[in-house]
């Protein structure tokens, strides 16, 4: 090779060089610029005042709590109190019937509980109402007693309980195996800022208790 071929091949590889460097830099900036999808878990957005979340149980099928809902043997007591589990004797499992999503509790052992979602009270709401439909199968023993508790339970800022004053309940017992819906309409005492809501059953009835498609309503 001459001299000027060798000469010139050797000034030539720098310049190569700096070209791919800035072709790897530009693509490199430009990925940047591309929008990476991200996997989540299944979450749920956080509830405005007065919104339910996860009221049609579609957002957990299995065994366990729903999401958005949490656990307590106390609805009446604190606000923010939730169990760390449910205790042995009792399940919850969230299973799919057709095309609605349904919540099953079972009971045993005489046990005490219920889900409870907490929600902050949208401003100068004076009334709420909640919506759901249930299905039981309690123990044959416990068939007079079955009725579900499905209803509200209100709070002041300071988390002290405040009794609820029901204007209009439709409570039903629970023995014949079939869907009912039921509404419960309440009058929100003064001072109130939260309320729990709750689903479960009342006397602590052995058995299963069912429940679909939650909605409240505050006006």
């Amino acid at each position: 090779m001459s001299d000027a071929l060798q000469s010139e091949t050797l000034h030539s590889q720098p310049k190569k060089q700096n070209t791919m460097e800035h072709i790897i830099l530009t693509t490199i900036a430009l990925l940047s610029l591309v929008p990476i999808p991200c996997l989540h878990a299944q979450t749920v957005a956080p509830a405005k005042p007065g919104e339910l979340v996860n009221g049609d149980f579609s957002q957990r099928v299995g065994t366990g709590l729903p999401t958005g809902w949490s656990f307590t043997k106390t609805p009446w007591i604190d606000a923010q109190k939730k169990e760390p589990k449910i205790p042995d004797g009792m399940t919850v499992t969230t299973l799919q019937e057709g095309s609605k999503a349904i919540v099953r509790i079972t009971y045993k052992d005489n046990q005490r509980g219920c889900l409870v979602q907490v929600l902050d009270l949208p401003p100068r709401a004076k009334e709420a109402r909640l919506k759901v439909t249930v299905r039981g199968e309690p123990d044959q023993k416990d068939a007079k007693m079955a009725f579900p508790d499905a209803g509200f339970r209100f709070f002041n800022a300071a988390g002290k309980y405040l009794p609820e004053r029901k204007s209009s309940d439709t409570p039903k017992t629970l023995s014949d195996k079939s869907w009912r819906e039921i509404e419960v309409k309440c009058d929100i005492p003064a001072g109130a800022t939260s309320c729990n809501v709750i689903l479960g059953n009342v006397n602590n009835t052995n058995g299963l208790f069912e429940f679909r498609g939650a909605s409240v309503r505050f006006r």
